[in-house]
């Protein structure tokens, strides 16, 4: 006449488990999704959006006061995923009974980070001297194109390859702070990144059209709709300066 938890607290149970790559479509060989409870941790099986049919036996400590089973995951890749729960309701002799109890939730991990690497000017492949002072070494000039690469990565810095290849790519943008003069005109960066490939991309047409010195952030404004994923400021880029005078 009660409804009550169907593990009693402090009994381990096997639940098979799994994790399924929604957005992108398909999960990365070699990336792992590793779920841990009770100081064990054990890595799921991946499966596309198309269907689940693989699955990990783990065993759960169902150890709380009201019979639940807390547990960490970590993914070394980016994406939305479904993490896949079933239990097999045992008959009175323990065999399985082919009924299932299943539960399912859908979470969305984003990258640990973005990073800016490979700042050069376009024409002539000269690097970014990064001047720090107004008399510092030249750049490019205001509205001339230069080159970047960013890379997403996940908190042990290893890029993450499903970055990009969601069914609408994220767009990552390149956000300027004014270094010199610290108080001014800050204009928007030009310019985007080309199709992502093990997580990098790369893109040539970059300008941004004023005088100065800057830092760039690379950014998403909304990813997969969890929100904004601010990457690492770059070190100072330029100096920039006039193209001419009139």
């Amino acid at each position: 006449g009660a409804c009550v938890a169907a593990f009693p607290s402090g009994t381990t149970v096997n639940i098979s488990l799994a994790y399924q790559c929604n957005n992108p479509t398909t999960c990365v060989a070699g990336q792992t999704f590793t779920i841990t409870n009770n100081g064990t941790t054990t890595a799921l099986a991946s499966n596309p959006a198309s269907a689940v049919s693989s699955y990990s036996t783990v065993p759960l400590r169902f150890g709380t006061a009201n019979a639940e089973a807390p547990i960490l995951l970590n993914y070394s890749d980016v994406g939305q995923v479904t993490l896949h729960a079933r239990y097999n309701i045992p008959l009175g002799s323990g065999a399985g009974s082919g009924t299932y109890m299943n539960g399912s939730s859908p979470l969305v991990v984003q990258p640990y980070t973005l990073k800016l690497s490979n700042l050069k000017r376009t024409s002539d492949g000269v690097a970014n001297p990064g001047a720090s002072v107004a008399t510092g070494p030249v750049f490019v000039s205001a509205g001339q194109v230069f080159s970047a690469t960013v890379t997403a990565s996940n908190l042990q810095g290893n890029a993450t390859p499903n970055f990009g290849r969601e069914i609408s790519p994220a767009t990552v943008t390149l956000s300027p702070l004014l270094v010199l003069p610290a108080t001014g005109h800050n204009p928007a960066v030009s310019g985007g990144f080309s199709a992502y490939s093990s997580g990098v991309a790369s893109g040539a047409a970059f300008a941004w059209p004023e005088v100065g010195i800057i830092t760039l952030t690379p950014t998403v404004a909304n990813y997969l709709g969890s929100g904004a994923v601010n990457g690492t400021a770059s070190g100072n880029v330029g100096r920039f300066i006039p193209n001419s005078f009139a």
